[in-house]
Protein backbone atom coordinates (compact mmCIF):
# COMPACT_ATOMS: atom_id res chain seq x y z
CA UNK A 1 0.00 0.00 0.00
CA UNK A 2 1.19 3.61 -0.79
CA UNK A 3 0.56 6.32 1.53
CA UNK A 4 0.31 9.94 0.19
CA UNK A 5 0.44 12.94 2.90
CA UNK A 6 -1.56 15.67 2.55
CA UNK A 7 -1.78 19.06 4.39
CA UNK A 8 -4.75 21.54 4.34
CA UNK A 9 -4.08 25.17 5.17
CA UNK A 10 -0.67 24.79 7.04
CA UNK A 11 -0.35 27.96 8.55
CA UNK A 12 3.39 27.39 10.05
CA UNK A 13 6.35 26.79 7.79
CA UNK A 14 8.49 25.52 10.58
CA UNK A 15 5.59 21.87 10.34
CA UNK A 16 5.97 22.11 6.53
CA UNK A 17 9.55 21.32 7.15
CA UNK A 18 9.20 19.36 10.23
CA UNK A 19 6.78 17.18 8.28
CA UNK A 20 8.92 16.37 5.60
CA UNK A 21 11.63 14.94 7.67
CA UNK A 22 8.74 12.91 9.30
CA UNK A 23 7.89 11.58 6.09
CA UNK A 24 11.42 10.83 4.85
CA UNK A 25 12.31 9.18 8.05
CA UNK A 26 10.17 6.37 7.65
CA UNK A 27 10.50 6.03 3.48
CA UNK A 28 7.79 8.20 2.58
CA UNK A 29 8.48 10.72 -0.23
CA UNK A 30 4.56 11.79 -1.42
CA UNK A 31 3.58 14.85 0.35
CA UNK A 32 0.86 17.04 -0.60
CA UNK A 33 0.20 20.71 0.23
CA UNK A 34 -3.43 21.70 -0.61
CA UNK A 35 -3.71 25.68 0.01
CA UNK A 36 -0.92 26.47 2.26
CA UNK A 37 -1.24 29.43 4.08
CA UNK A 38 2.71 29.61 4.53
CA UNK A 39 5.74 29.42 2.94
CA UNK A 40 7.50 26.44 2.73
CA UNK A 41 10.48 27.95 1.22
CA UNK A 42 11.59 29.79 4.23
CA UNK A 43 14.74 29.27 6.19
CA UNK A 44 13.08 27.94 9.04
CA UNK A 45 10.79 25.47 7.23
CA UNK A 46 14.15 24.08 5.29
CA UNK A 47 16.18 24.07 8.25
CA UNK A 48 13.66 22.00 9.82
CA UNK A 49 13.47 19.36 6.76
CA UNK A 50 17.01 18.94 7.63
CA UNK A 51 17.75 15.97 4.62
CA UNK A 52 14.25 15.75 3.59
CA UNK A 53 14.14 19.40 1.70
CA UNK A 54 13.61 17.47 -1.79
CA UNK A 55 10.37 16.04 -0.44
CA UNK A 56 9.46 19.91 0.69
CA UNK A 57 10.21 21.44 -2.42
CA UNK A 58 8.58 18.77 -4.52
CA UNK A 59 5.20 18.33 -2.90
CA UNK A 60 2.50 19.48 -5.53
CA UNK A 61 0.29 22.12 -4.48
CA UNK A 62 -3.40 22.19 -4.75
CA UNK A 63 -5.84 24.82 -4.69
CA UNK A 64 -8.49 22.06 -3.66
CA UNK A 65 -8.84 18.68 -1.96
CA UNK A 66 -10.29 16.53 -4.57
CA UNK A 67 -7.76 17.47 -6.86
CA UNK A 68 -4.77 15.96 -4.49
CA UNK A 69 -6.67 13.43 -4.47
CA UNK A 70 -7.62 12.37 -8.31
CA UNK A 71 -4.96 8.84 -7.46
CA UNK A 72 -5.87 8.13 -4.23
CA UNK A 73 -8.65 4.76 -3.50
CA UNK A 74 -9.10 5.96 0.52
CA UNK A 75 -8.29 8.95 1.89
CA UNK A 76 -8.51 9.00 5.69
CA UNK A 77 -9.31 13.01 7.40
CA UNK A 78 -7.38 12.80 10.71
CA UNK A 79 -8.24 14.68 13.38
CA UNK A 80 -7.69 15.53 17.42
CA UNK A 81 -11.77 16.37 17.95
CA UNK A 82 -15.13 14.86 17.45
CA UNK A 83 -17.63 16.82 15.59
CA UNK A 84 -21.43 17.08 16.19
CA UNK A 85 -22.05 15.16 12.98
CA UNK A 86 -22.87 11.57 13.05
CA UNK A 87 -19.12 10.41 11.76
CA UNK A 88 -17.42 6.83 12.15
CA UNK A 89 -14.23 7.51 13.43
CA UNK A 90 -11.42 5.38 13.36
CA UNK A 91 -8.53 5.05 15.70
CA UNK A 92 -5.24 4.88 14.59
CA UNK A 93 -5.06 1.58 16.78
CA UNK A 94 -7.54 0.10 14.10
CA UNK A 95 -6.71 1.97 11.31
CA UNK A 96 -4.59 -0.71 9.77
CA UNK A 97 -6.67 -3.69 10.35
CA UNK A 98 -9.33 -1.63 8.54
CA UNK A 99 -7.37 -0.78 5.64
CA UNK A 100 -5.74 -4.41 5.53
CA UNK A 101 -9.74 -5.57 5.43
CA UNK A 102 -10.33 -3.69 2.30
CA UNK A 103 -7.72 -5.81 0.43
CA UNK A 104 -6.65 -4.94 -2.83
CA UNK A 105 -9.05 -2.77 -3.61
CA UNK A 106 -7.10 0.03 -1.88
CA UNK A 107 -3.66 0.51 -2.96
CA UNK A 108 -3.37 4.44 -2.12
CA UNK A 109 -4.25 5.72 0.79
CA UNK A 110 -4.12 9.46 1.83
CA UNK A 111 -3.96 10.86 5.56
CA UNK A 112 -5.15 14.40 5.45
CA UNK A 113 -4.45 16.69 7.53
CA UNK A 114 -6.00 20.11 8.75
CA UNK A 115 -4.36 23.83 9.67
CA UNK A 116 -2.84 24.02 13.01
CA UNK A 117 -5.25 26.17 14.34
CA UNK A 118 -8.75 24.68 13.27
CA UNK A 119 -7.75 21.49 11.59
CA UNK A 120 -10.23 20.26 8.53
CA UNK A 121 -13.11 22.29 7.67
CA UNK A 122 -16.36 20.40 6.96
CA UNK A 123 -16.02 20.08 3.57
CA UNK A 124 -12.42 18.79 3.21
CA UNK A 125 -13.82 15.80 5.86
CA UNK A 126 -16.65 15.26 3.67
CA UNK A 127 -14.64 14.76 0.67
CA UNK A 128 -12.57 11.99 2.45
CA UNK A 129 -14.20 8.30 3.13
CA UNK A 130 -13.30 8.18 7.09
CA UNK A 131 -11.79 10.14 9.83
CA UNK A 132 -9.37 8.45 12.31
CA UNK A 133 -7.99 9.95 15.01
CA UNK A 134 -5.44 9.57 17.58
CA UNK A 135 -6.19 8.80 21.21
CA UNK A 136 -5.24 10.86 23.78
CA UNK A 137 -5.29 11.44 27.34
CA UNK A 138 -6.45 14.94 26.78
CA UNK A 139 -8.68 16.53 24.94
CA UNK A 140 -6.56 19.69 24.96
CA UNK A 141 -4.20 19.98 23.60
CA UNK A 142 -3.89 18.45 20.41
CA UNK A 143 -0.98 16.90 18.70
CA UNK A 144 1.14 19.40 16.86
CA UNK A 145 0.76 18.58 13.39
CA UNK A 146 3.70 17.22 12.28
CA UNK A 147 3.83 15.12 15.19
CA UNK A 148 0.65 13.92 13.64
CA UNK A 149 2.18 13.57 10.46
CA UNK A 150 5.29 11.48 12.27
CA UNK A 151 2.98 8.56 14.10
CA UNK A 152 0.61 8.18 11.30
CA UNK A 153 3.67 7.61 9.02
CA UNK A 154 5.11 5.51 11.83
CA UNK A 155 2.17 2.82 11.85
CA UNK A 156 2.65 3.31 8.04
CA UNK A 157 6.27 2.52 7.24
CA UNK A 158 7.48 2.34 3.70
CA UNK A 159 10.77 1.07 5.15
CA UNK A 160 11.90 -1.27 7.10
CA UNK A 161 13.94 -0.97 10.21
CA UNK A 162 17.75 -0.55 9.90
CA UNK A 163 18.41 -2.62 13.41
CA UNK A 164 16.57 -4.45 15.71
CA UNK A 165 16.30 -4.37 19.51
CA UNK A 166 17.88 -6.89 21.21
CA UNK A 167 15.31 -9.04 23.23
CA UNK A 168 18.26 -11.26 25.13
CA UNK A 169 20.74 -9.30 27.08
Amino acid sequence: MDCSFILVESEVAENLGAAARALKTMGHTDLRLVRPRCDRTTDKAQILAHGSQAILNAAPVYEHLPDALQDIDLACATTARHRYEKYHYVSIRELPQHLQAKGVSVQRVAFVFGGERSGLNRQDIATCDLITTIPQAHLHPSLNLAQAVMVYSFVFPRCKPLYRLRTNV
